[in-house]
């Protein structure tokens, strides 16, 4: 696993040697990895995650997963998008 930018552009020079890469990161990292590189790229693209939560739901517990899962780090590609709550509410 490489972490430094300076890594991750070295090793994109090895298209003889790797057989794919599977970035994980922002958008712009993934992007600019795929225009430096002949080496296919196995990518997830931007996420769509949803969150539902039902009228018979642990409210407290569903409020713990939804912060976290929209403010803990919002730029990743699984944080929460969409939240859809029971209308009995």
């Amino acid at each position: 696993m490489f972490y430094e930018r300076n890594e991750i552009m070295q090793i994109l020079a090895f298209d003889d040697l790797v057989d794919v890469i599977i970035p994980r990161g922002s958008s712009n990292m993934i992007q600019e990895i795929a225009s430096h590189t002949k080496i296919p790229l196995i990518k997830q693209d931007k996420g769509l995650c949803h969150a539902f939560v039902d009228e018979c739901a642990n409210l407290n517990m569903a409020l713990e997963i939804i912060l976290n899962a929209k403010c803990q780090r919002v730029s990743v590609c699984n944080a929460l998008e969409t939240l859809l709550i029971h209308e009995k509410i």
